[in-house]
């Protein structure tokens, strides 16, 4: 005979099971797996209706779940076995009901406790249940073996109890339907939302998410989803660089401010729940969301910020539907998609009627990720089919292109030999466009027409501004092409050092070209800024080698203005020509004598290195440009500020001339109009400015601290007119150092 750890033979241990569960009363609650009769209860007799599985006080004193008599007669729960567990029925714990009585037709309440001060009839069935679990969890009844009801609730919000929808009598079939369930509302009892003993409240609209909970604890209602306030934008059925059930992905457009909360999809009828939290899920309108298989950009083919959810879309086709509750929030219908491409909705039709015309929806073009195409979370392109002939597309709009026509655009300088880097890197052509147009459909040719090296095509407008500069490169990449500013477009084709020619053309429109013989090597050439047009820079006396360095030492200026070439007989002298203002050509408003006056300088910074952060001030007294003005001081070259750009300088305001324009560099100065390349000297008897128009002196002065030997200046500290008085700054600026460049000068101690 085999015995137990305990001692007791298993004979016997068994006749005692038997003799108590013939006599309950003699020897205590009988086993939980016992075998009785329960009233003759049957499934569906008793129906669980309410829940409350996270209430504000303490669970242990203040959670409850409810269960309704649906049969014609009195029923006795004792005997019912509770059971508490996980939704998938792990971590299961058990209670053996006592005697408690329901009538038909009406409730039982049952907690963990029995209030005295509970407004209702309350059976308590203590510990032996634990604390139902607020994240979701399942509550059976059953009764010698027969399952009377089981129910799976969802995560509950802090004093919201999980209800059956009052519209309908409690039955234990339909209670299985997660949808049929939603936030207790309006009753309020005991400070909280329930109606425990009681019929529940009907549901909203299908099993809708009444309130969800803030961050701080705090609860408020879930803000309404319209019909049309989500737009389905695009999706991918069938990815190819990663597994579908990884891969697929779904994006949403909100039309208005609105909540997430409570979202479902269904896929030819299928219902999948994209949003489940009782954490209130806020999305702002004109907001993309997207919603994937999976969340981890290292398994979704590099879809970032997606949102997890259990879906699955078919690779053939679909209807595919947004809801919440019983509300249908948006419908689309699609055709079989092709693999690692994205259906993808016209830009232009980001609403829940129009999604509806196939015409509106393409395949995707632009790859993400890991190389399928789509634009998940970005704004979608326009649809080819949805584009008229001659258009592009401008922000949100759909407008003609502006055509180039022959002139518009002027070459006016390129690198075809750079030395610091090799040519297939740091080659380089700059481009100026004469007025405001639109690059689609440009093509540049060396050589000849037929010799294309770039093609400039796109349904998006390709805008350039009168007045500005293109520059086109082999590389984009500034550790690469030689420290270039930026690039708006690469070519493949080598330049040629000499005996070649560039081509600019629309079509069979000739907008510009150029020929040259013979380049230097690191040295690009330059057509003088007074010669910028396509008929101009056909002369070769109008170019010249560029004498300014730029990124990593070879010479020229992309991007920017260029030099002024020398002189040839009949030109006209500085700033007596033309220069641009806003994209336009006028005459340049040159200064008299008496329009400028140097007010400030600062020739031995202290918180930056001297060749950084020397400046110098000037007050202007009439409208005028800065073009043509010439800098000097004894001891250096002079410095003419010779560009294409007017420069304008309104009366009564000042210029500032610096060596850098960076702020970061520049000791903080807060504006510079111009740089200037010569050093200004702390001491000695070089420390003089002088400016100049056409040969004629407009201003020049000493800034020597005379009371000081060697006729220095104090470090750090900007000499600086008040009247006809000059002196010391007190007013510190930028970096620490002491002046007020760019304002009026304060009156002297």
């Amino acid at each position: 005979m085999k015995v137990l750890q305990s001692g007791v033979p298993v004979r016997v241990r068994l006749t005692f099971v038997l003799l108590c569960l013939y006599a309950a009363q003699a020897c205590g609650t009988p086993p939980l797996d016992a075998a009785i009769d329960c009233d003759r209860l049957l499934p569906g007799d008793l129906v669980i209706s309410e829940v409350m599985a996270n209430p504000k006080g303490l669970d242990v004193e203040a959670e409850w779940f409810e269960v309704f008599n649906a049969t014609l007669r009195p029923v006795d729960m004792a005997g019912i076995v509770i059971e508490n567990s996980r939704t998938n029925g792990t971590g299961i714990q058990k209670h053996r009901m006592t005697s408690h009585v329901i009538e038909p037709g009406q409730y039982a309440v049952l907690g963990q406790t029995a209030p005295a001060d509970a407004a209702h009839d309350r059976y308590a069935y203590g510990m032996e249940l634990g604390e139902l679990r607020n994240d979701g969890g399942a509550i059976g009844l059953r009764c010698g073996g027969v399952e009377i009801d089981r129910i799976v609730y969802q995560a509950a919000l802090a004093g919201v109890a999980r209800a059956f929808d009052g519209k309908l009598r409690p039955d234990a079939f339909l209670n299985d339907d997660l949808d049929r369930w939603c936030d207790a509302e309006p009753n309020v009892v005991d400070g909280e939302r329930g109606t425990p003993g009681q019929a529940n409240s009907p549901c909203a609209v299908g099993a809708k998410q009444l309130f969800c909970a803030e961050a701080d604890g705090s609860q408020r209602r879930v803000a309404d989803m319209p019909s049309g306030s989500l737009v389905i934008t695009e999706f991918l059925p069938d990815p190819k660089a990663v597994a579908d059930e990884d891969g697929e992905w779904i994006e949403i457009f909100a039309t208005a401010d609105l909540d997430l909360n409570g979202l479902q999809l269904a896929v030819n009828g299928k219902m999948s729940p994209l949003v489940q939290q009782t954490a209130c899920m806020p999305v702002s309108k004109d907001t993309f969301v997207v919603f994937a298989r999976s969340a981890l950009p290292t398994e979704n083919g590099r879809v970032l910020e997606a949102l997890p959810a259990n879906f699955s879309l078919p690779n053939t086709s679909g209807v595919m539907s947004l809801l919440v509750g019983e509300q249908t929030i948006d419908t689309v219908v699609y055709e079989a998609s092709k693999s690692g491409v994205a259906w993808s909705l016209d830009r232009q039709q980001t609403n829940a009627v129009t999604n509806d015309l196939a015409i509106n929806w393409c395949p995707a073009t632009t790859p993400f990720g890991l190389g399928d195409l789509g634009t998940p979370g970005a704004e979608n392109p326009f649809c080819p089919a949805a584009m008229p002939a001659g258009h592009c597309i401008d922000g949100d709009l759909v407008r003609p292109i502006r055509t180039l026509k022959s002139g518009d655009l002027v070459i006016t300088e390129f690198m075809p030999n750079p030395d610091q880097v090799a040519d297939s890197d740091g080659e380089w052509i700059e481009v100026f466009a004469k007025r405001d147009v639109d690059l689609n459909g440009l093509v540049l040719a060396r050589d000849t027409p037929e010799k294309l090296a770039l093609t400039l095509d796109s349904v998006d407008c390709l805008p350039v501004g009168g007045g500005s500069y293109l520059l086109l490169a082999r590389k984009s990449d500034p550790t690469i092409n030689g420290g270039l500013p930026k690039v708006d477009a690469t070519f493949a084709t080598a330049l040629l050092s000499g005996n070649s020619s560039l081509w600019l053309l629309r079509g069979q429109t000739v907008v510009d070209n150029v020929s040259y013989t013979s380049s230097r090597a690191g040295v690009a050439l330059q057509l003088s800024d007074n010669k910028f047009s396509a008929t101009e820079n056909d002369n070769s006396t109008n170019w010249c080698d560029a004498t300014t360095t730029y990124g990593d030492g070879d010479f020229g200026t992309p991007g920017m203005a260029n030099r002024r070439c020398p002189a040839a007989p009949g030109d006209t002298a500085i700033g007596k020509g033309w220069c641009y203002a806003g994209g336009n050509t006028r005459e340049t408003w040159p200064p008299a004598l008496g329009d400028l006056a140097i007010t400030e300088i600062m020739a031995d910074p202290h918180a930056k290195p001297d060749t950084e952060a020397e400046w110098f001030e000037v007050f202007v007294e009439s409208d005028l440009d800065l073009n043509g003005i010439v800098l000097s001081r004894p001891g250096a070259a002079a410095y003419a500020l010779d560009t294409t750009h007017c420069l304008p300088v309104a009366a009564g305001g000042y210029a500032v001339f610096a060596h850098v324009d960076d702020i970061a560099r520049n000791g903080g100065l807060p504006f510079v109009s111009a740089t200037f390349p010569f050093s200004l000297p702390n001491s000695g008897n070089n420390m003089s400015i002088a400016l100049s128009y056409n040969d004629t002196i407009l201003d020049e002065v000493a800034y020597a601290v005379t009371e000081r030997t060697n006729n220095a200046v104090w470090p750090g500290i900007a000499r600086q007119l008040h009247g006809d008085t000059w002196c010391n700054a007190a007013t510190a600026y930028g970096a620490g150092d002491k002046g007020t460049p760019g304002e009026t000068n304060p009156p002297c101690p």
